[in-house]
């Protein structure tokens, strides 16, 4: 499914350019506001309802985040005086804590509840790592080192099955997923029914991630990008000084008189990448938007800008906040697209590799199953498996499979007979054991033939010969 890109004029600022996913109906700005956990409650009240008021649409907030509250009520506010649920685009996240499919469901609703909403326009797994709290609360627990306290048999595959429940209820219009690697996607794409919409992702002047880019666009997957302003744990040097005081940012800045914030900013919108920004403060965030409208970079600045990418080398390596993640056999920041002979699934891509858990197994099989199979993921799936390994069914095994009769060991007249009433044989569906009588069926009934013995048999006539006239 090709994704088609389109312009609209229709805000004072142009943020209401927008980005067709599957038809006319279905547009999302190419620009939006997060939420941010560090600034203080009445800031993000100001901060959001400011950007509502000049013209952004696109909210990005989070469970973990604590911050779905204040969402909820500036949205409740806004909807009841001017604007409509359907022109916003709400974005919320599963936090890491309920990586298990039956929490899917328990946190959605609690976010639903937060937001004061009946459903939510994106829903994403925040991290592929899962974590295991004390209380639906507990959104960072810790242990007595200050490491995460992790959950070692977070499931990805057994997880989206939750997401893909929760789009079939409608409560959610899309689902994706956000810091999973190439590999983790390709893998839910592979076992999956319902393809992630959206897949979140660091990307910015020095991380243009074109490889990932390329691939989620052939996969029909967008990318939404955070951290337009760089990665905030990327060592800066003297050839990499940090974004927004680059010299090559810095000089498009002062020959447009705008921020340096709205050049990254406008930058990733112009490469019609759908872009998230954060800002803790009212005075930012109403210069960034003031002169958002007015900027648009020409072919020269987008080719200066486009040259800063460090390939790969300033992306994102750890999660924001969160400690002793490394642990974790779906810790996707190991991964690169860019490294050759990287073998595939995370289990494999660290230095100090551990044995394969059970559950896929039938990744080292020779005769692995295809993909497209819609088995679950378990010991069945490989076919040389000693233990309740997968085994084709044969006539025989079809017959003492289905309800058979105690004397007989014949199939019933349900099993037996056809739905279009043609005539049909017992012995022709299953094998029929040794000594049993055959049955007959005639217009879908079974009638049973009295075998008759030898002694019960009537006796030969003899052949009467008449004499022979002369």
């Amino acid at each position: 499914m090709n994704i088609d890109r389109f312009i609209e004029r229709r805000s004072p600022l142009g943020i209401s350019h927008k980005q067709r996913l599957v038809n006319e109906r279905d547009k999302i700005p190419l620009v939006g506001f997060s939420t941010s956990s560090k600034a203080h409650p009445l800031m993000i009240r100001q901060c959001l309802t400011k950007a509502i008021n000049h013209g952004i649409r696109l909210l990005d907030t989070s469970y973990s985040d604590n911050c779905e509250r204040i969402v909820g009520d500036v949205l409740r506010e806004r909807i009841k005086s001017i604007y409509t649920r359907e022109e916003f685009i709400v974005i919320a996240k599963l936090p890491p804590i309920g990586n298990r499919k039956n929490d899917v469901k328990k946190f959605l609703m609690k976010s639903l509840r937060n937001l004061n909403l009946t459903y939510v326009d994106i829903y994403l797994i925040e991290s592929p790592v899962g974590f295991i709290g004390k209380h639906d609360y507990d959104v960072d627990p810790r242990d007595n080192q200050g490491n995460s306290v992790l959950d070692m048999d977070t499931d990805l595959i057994t997880l989206w099955k939750g997401m893909e429940r929760q789009h079939r209820k409608g409560r959610a219009r899309f689902i994706g997923v956000c810091n999973f690697n190439v590999e983790q996607i390709g893998r839910i794409i592979a076992r999956c029914k319902i393809k992630p919409s959206f897949a979140m992702m660091d990307i910015n002047v020095y991380n243009h991630r074109v490889p990932e880019r390329k691939w989620l666009y052939e996969n029909s997957i967008n990318p939404l990008a955070i951290l337009p302003y760089g990665n905030p744990d990327f060592t800066a040097n003297s050839q990499c000084p940090p974004l927004p005081k680059h010299p090559v940012v810095h000089q498009i800045s002062q020959k447009y008189k705008v921020p340096t914030k709205t050049v990254l900013i406008k930058y990733l919108v112009q490469r019609d990448v759908i872009t998230l920004f954060q800002s803790t403060g009212r005075k930012t965030l109403a210069s960034i938007l003031k002169a958002y409208h007015k900027l648009n970079l020409i072919q020269r600045d987008l080719v200066d800008l486009a040259g800063e990418d460090q390939n790969g080398l300033a992306r994102l390596k750890n999660f924001l906040g969160y400690e002793g993640c490394r642990g974790h056999p779906e810790f996707p920041f190991l991964y690169d697209i860019r490294t050759d002979g990287v073998m595939a699934g995370p289990w494999m891509t660290c230095s100090k590799a551990e044995p394969l858990p059970s559950e896929y197994d039938w990744l080292t099989n020779s005769h692995r199953l295809p993909p497209t199979v819609r088995f679950k993921i378990h010991n069945q799936d490989d076919p040389s498996s000693s233990t309740k390994g997968y085994q084709r069914f044969t006539p025989k095994e079809k017959c003492s499979s289905s309800k058979t009769s105690k004397i007989t060991g014949h199939l019933t007249a349900a099993h037996a007979s056809s739905s279009t009433g043609e005539k049909t044989m017992a012995g022709a569906s299953c094998i029929r054991p040794t000594g049993a009588k055959r049955e007959s069926t005639v217009d879908g009934t079974n009638k049973k033939r009295k075998a008759k013995s030898q002694n019960d048999a009537p006796p030969k006539k003899k052949k009467v010969v008449l004499p022979r006239h002369v």
